[in-house]
């Protein structure tokens, strides 16, 4: 998939590299989360970003058990395929990025 966007992709393995990475990149659109990371759940991280306006969708191999308060964001399922990926950002993310969807 990566060869069909123009969008920088960047990853975190930890809520603190992905923080690090936030620091470093403010103006990220869109983030994907894995629910469980190797020091937390990222439910905190999650709702800084939505109060920076950033599209995110969970992942999780565990199911949706979200936390009420973001129960309405978009989650895929582990294993997911790479066409519900490109579905979620070329829908959702655009949309609200106000990108043209393709």
């Amino acid at each position: 998939m990566r060869e069909h966007t123009s969008a920088e992709i960047l990853s975190a393995r930890t809520l603190q590299a992905a923080r690090a990475t936030l620091e470093r990149h403010p103006t990220i659109g869109c983030a994907f989360l894995d629910i469980v990371l190797p020091d937390g759940y990222c439910f905190e991280f999650a709702r800084e970003l939505a109060s920076r306006q950033v599209c995110i969708a969970f992942l999780s191999g565990y199911g949706r058990d979200i936390r009420d308060d973001l129960r309405a964001t978009p989650s895929l399922t582990k294993p997911y395929h790479q066409t519900a990926v490109a579905e979620f950002l070329r829908t959702t993310c655009a949309a609200a990025l106000g990108c043209s969807a393709r």
